[in-house]
């Protein structure tokens, strides 16, 4: 069986696999108002001087230790700013994603990372686990899935990245971090909000919310016939389905011209959001398409919404 299946994502993926599994088993969600224990399985190493990547902003690259390998995360700090809880946060992972397999950071990630840091937040960008690097290997794509899987579709990756960020940055205000995301990282974003307590504030900008609709029940029901639990996975990872679990508020900004995730998706989640929680923003943008929207319209407002919460 050989399967071509698009997903759309901020870069659209294009994958044809043996076989395309879609989502990775999530771990349960804990009570909000209870810590969560690390998730560090090695010590940390340290935060190091980093440099100055533009006038203000001091960078800083990490390597920690994930699950037998290295995976990185990219520091973003006001440059001066004074070793205090002080400093918002923003966590953040790539986008470009089918929402089955994780991405490594890239140096087109960082126009979704500079605008905050020059508004005076801190960033922490994480990787996400199960990255392919050959896209034609199926038998590469089928491990890479099974990381991703192992990884909770990204949360664990995002706890990691927490983890590091507490133990080594001070400036980092633990009660103000703020899951933010673009699109596959936008789904992301959604279920590390609905998972993980440190979380105060999410933002997503034209997310993926529906995978089992987005991939459809015919491509499905074929891998299925492969693999019999594969609709429960694609349930599982989709943002709607623990949407009663995210609390937070939430500001969602969608363009009405996207052509890679409708609008209609958010529509109907934030609809479905709002019988649960009160606080949820929604900002429907008359043009822009799935990536400048974001841009123009999307960061700029978030970092004035996050400032006000």
């Amino acid at each position: 069986m050989r399967l071509l299946l698009w997903l759309s994502s901020g870069r659209r993926a294009i994958l044809a696999l043996g076989i395309l599994l879609l989502c990775g088993s999530l771990a349960g969600c804990g009570s909000r108002d209870q810590p969560r224990p690390s998730v560090a399985a090695a010590p940390m190493p340290e935060l190091g001087a980093g440099h100055e990547i533009e006038p203000g902003v001091m960078f800083h690259e990490v390597s920690l230790p994930r699950n037998g390998d290295r995976t990185t995360v990219w520091i973003y700090l006001p440059k001066g700013a004074d070793a205090e809880k002080h400093l918002r946060c923003i966590l953040i992972a790539p986008a470009g994603t089918a929402c089955i397999h994780g991405i490594k950071l890239g140096e087109g990630d960082r126009p979704e990372h500079l605008p905050y840091a020059r508004a005076g937040f801190a960033v922490v960008a994480y990787e996400l686990s199960g990255s392919i690097e050959d896209r034609n290997d199926n038998a590469a794509a089928i491990r890479a899935f099974k990381i991703f899987s192992a990884a909770g579709a990204g949360v664990s990756d995002a706890m990691a990245a927490i983890d590091f960020a507490l133990a080594k940055v001070p400036q980092i205000d633990p009660q103000r971090i703020y899951a933010v995301g673009h699109s596959s990282a936008g789904s992301v974003a959604l279920l590390v909000a609905e998972q993980e307590p440190y979380i105060k504030a999410c933002v997503a900008f034209a997310p993926r919310t529906f995978l089992a609709e987005s991939l459809g029940d015919a491509a499905i029901q074929q891998v299925s016939e492969s693999l019999p639990n594969f609709r429960a996975m694609v349930i599982e990872e989709s943002p709607s389905t623990r949407l009663q679990m995210l609390q937070c508020p939430l500001l969602l900004v969608h363009a009405e011209d996207d052509n890679v995730v409708p609008i209609q998706e958010s529509a109907r989640f934030v609809d479905q959001l709002s019988k649960f929680n009160k606080h949820v923003t929604f900002v429907r943008v008359p043009s822009g398409g799935h990536f400048q929207t974001m841009i123009d319209v999307g960061i700029p407002r978030a970092i004035t919404w996050l400032k006000s919460l």
